[in-house]
């Protein structure tokens, strides 16, 4: 699959919009995207910005619900993205 720079910002830019001080729940993050659950580039740019240290997630125990969480090099890459994109 391919990287797309546009799919990682909105990822982030939901995950910044929406979470409140211990993150964003999946369930609101699909649901703010419109979807039921997360579509195969949902889940591959997430876990790329999870393993390149952008978000942070925890997992709910008993129901396996993960809530994201933007960390500081994720709040960098926001601004890097929208002037590389949007040329801001």
């Amino acid at each position: 699959m391919e990287r797309d720079k546009r799919l990682a910002l909105e990822l982030l830019t939901d995950i910044h919009d929406m979470e409140g001080i211990r993150g964003v729940d999946e369930r609101n993050l699909e649901s703010n995207r419109q979807r039921d659950s997360f579509n195969d580039a949902d889940i591959y740019h997430l876990n790329l910005l999870l393993g390149g240290g952008f978000i942070a997630a925890d997992i709910e125990e008993i129901t396996g619900i993960h809530t994201y969480r933007l960390t500081w090099s994720g709040h960098d890459l926001i601004e890097k993205l929208q002037k590389e994109i949007f040329k801001v």
